[in-house]
């Protein structure tokens, strides 16, 4: 475990400049650009993310899993300045569009470094930790961004970020290097696809982890809307946000050593697919629009998410190993894939409907994968 201490205090860091951002993104975009050009920007750094997933393998063989993470954070760092500093318009989206693309490939970086120091034996308390820590960012950034936006503004909220990011790297760059893996295959789409369909246990782990990207990917993109066009101002928002995130921290390392105890990882998925679908169900109620309500409402929804990244990971890291980069690849081309399909989706609900449509069709789609869920193994 030791080896893994400063991985775990990178990954946090890193975690805390996705979530100062991640529901600021979508505002200061709109500054730049339209609603339409919002969603294609999402759609084409998501599609890039999946062509730098593919080639990050074959980076990986001739750097090593260290070398690649660091370059990869440093390189996220000088987008974050640009993206800080730049005024003209088309050139802040397509920064924009690059920054966004790399983050998946730098989470797919830490997972081959977390791996290689990581027992079958306690991989669920392993990926409960680094759930747990990653997601303590996430609590304080809300109400950070929101105190840092409205005093300095948006450009120094990107800073900021740039800074976390900074911390980060320097942490993975003092750790011990992981000797190169001349072992791994080179990586490409038919590599990806021929193995998830031979292995049937992390394909369904897939296709359900694919499942709570897309819930977290309509809820970024649409949850800030909905509140401001509630009433909530950007103060109110942020505090909604971080009682929101509370589970994260709250149960996720508990559930983590609960996989580990007793091996119901099944049991744990179906029981939060089930709590996120009934809560979301929740948000496309009347209810009055009080802080207290939405922030318990989305407390719960989280709850269930919570749940269901720490059974999903441990279910799927106990199946492959720092070797199989074909699988834990297309792990993390279930985030881009989301982030595709996603606001292409809601667009389409919201021209035909209303954000209310959009959440209970949201909650139908969690219930189904409440049902698959079923079809693991624990």
């Amino acid at each position: 475990m030791r080896p893994l201490r400063p991985i775990f205090l990178a990954s946090f860091f890193f975690s805390v400049h996705v979530a100062l951002l991640s529901y600021l993104n979508s505002t200061v975009l709109a500054l730049h650009t339209s609603g339409l050009q919002i969603t294609l920007a999402y759609t084409l750094s998501s599609a890039l993310s999946l062509v730098f997933l593919i080639g990050a393998g074959n980076i990986v063989r001739k750097t090593g899993s260290s070398k690649f993470l660091v370059g990869t954070l440093v390189l996220c760092m000088l987008l974050l300045l640009a993206l800080g500093t730049i005024a003209a318009h088309t050139w802040f989206v397509l920064v924009f569009i690059l920054y966004f693309s790399l983050n998946t490939v730098i989470w797919y970086g830490f997972d081959l470094v977390i791996e290689h120091y990581s027992r079958e034996a306690v991989t669920g308390n392993i990926r409960g930790i680094y759930l747990t820590l990653n997601n303590a960012g996430w609590v304080m950034a809300p109400m950070a961004a929101s105190l840092i936006a409205t005093t300095i503004g948006f450009s120094g909220t990107y800073i900021a970020a740039a800074l976390a990011v900074c911390f980060s790297a320097i942490l993975i760059k003092t750790t011990a290097k992981i000797p190169l893996p001349t072992h791994l295959p080179k990586i490409s789409f038919s590599d990806s696809f021929r193995a998830i369909n031979a292995h049937l246990h992390a394909r369904r782990i897939v296709v359900l982890y694919f499942s709570i990207q897309f819930f977290f990917a309509w809820m970024v993109l649409y949850m800030i809307p909905y509140l401001t066009s509630l009433g909530f101002g950007l103060g109110m928002i942020g505090i909604i946000l971080s009682v929101m995130l509370l589970p994260f921290v709250l149960f996720q390392y508990a559930v983590g050593k609960i996989a580990d105890r007793f091996h119901n990882e099944r049991t744990i998925i179906t029981i939060g697919f089930g709590i996120t679908a009934a809560a979301t169900m929740l948000l496309a109620l009347p209810f009055a629009p009080h802080a207290a309500i939405f922030a318990g409402i989305l407390f719960l929804t989280r709850v269930g998410a919570s749940f269901i990244e720490v059974g999903c990971e441990s279910s799927f890291f106990k199946e492959v190993t720092e070797k199989d980069t074909a699988l834990i690849s297309t792990l993390r081309m279930t985030l881009p894939l989301a982030y595709i399909i996603a606001p292409l989706l809601g667009a389409i609900i919201l021209w035909l409907g209303s954000m209310q449509i959009l959440f209970i069709t949201l909650s139908i789609l969690m219930f189904g994968a409440m049902f698959y869920a079923l079809r693991l193994k624990n």
